[in-house]
């Protein structure tokens, strides 16, 4: 997934946002974050799993250890895999559920659409598409000027397709299937001959 940090599929995303922008009058914005939250509950939680695992290996196993430096091997152990768990998001992904995931992530893109300002257009037809790479997760979240009602099964549909595209770090078949959202919101939201490009298009 650290393809989609590089400058060139950077580029090619916002080409398909170029593309999309040029069928319709909705804005597109597209966010790319390594993560939508740290998890550090997640952290202690693998730490005292490993404790606990140490702990009874001391305390069954068939040798003699000297029960005097219990405590200080296994609050060792602790720090190293909370303080490991935070650095190797493969460790910390093992605890947390996916529908904690999905609501950090979602939590995560609304905080960004109105910290980026994306309601400012004139139509309110922003669109933020946030990708969260941890979680493998994309979160779409539209103003007030896009009918939700009528486009809402197309945007689950992308969504879930670019999901799959992210989780296998393919960027060129996240790429395709952004721009597929060109002619479905041209049809409900179609391009002025006037329309002026509101918000920008490189990927943050």
């Amino acid at each position: 997934m650290n393809a989609f940090f590089e400058s060139a599929a950077k580029e090619k995303v916002k080409g398909a946002i170029q593309a999309i922008e040029s069928e319709t009058a909705a804005e597109i914005v597209v966010t790319v974050r390594d993560r939508s939250a740290v998890y550090r509950d997640a952290d202690f939680i693998v730490g005292f799993v490993f404790a606990l695992l140490v702990l009874a290996g001391l305390t069954y196993a068939p040798m003699e250890f000297n029960a005097m430096f219990f405590p200080a091997q296994v609050l060792v152990v602790f720090l190293v895999f909370a303080v490991g768990s935070a650095h190797i998001w493969f460790l910390k992904g093992l605890v947390v559920p996916a529908a904690r995931r999905r609501a950090e992530v979602a939590r995560a893109a609304e905080s960004h659409f109105y910290q980026a300002q994306i309601s400012r257009t004139t139509g309110r037809t922003g669109i933020l598409v946030f990708v969260s790479a941890f979680e493998r997760a994309v979160h779409f979240v539209p103003d007030l000027g896009v009918p939700v009602k009528k486009l809402g099964p197309a945007i689950d549909a992308a969504r879930t397709d670019l999901e799959t595209a992210l989780g296998k770090g393919d960027v060129d078949a996240f790429v395709a299937r952004l721009k597929a959202l060109g002619p479905v919101l041209g049809k409900e939201l179609p391009r002025s001959a006037d329309d002026v490009n509101e918000l920008p298009d490189e990927v943050s």
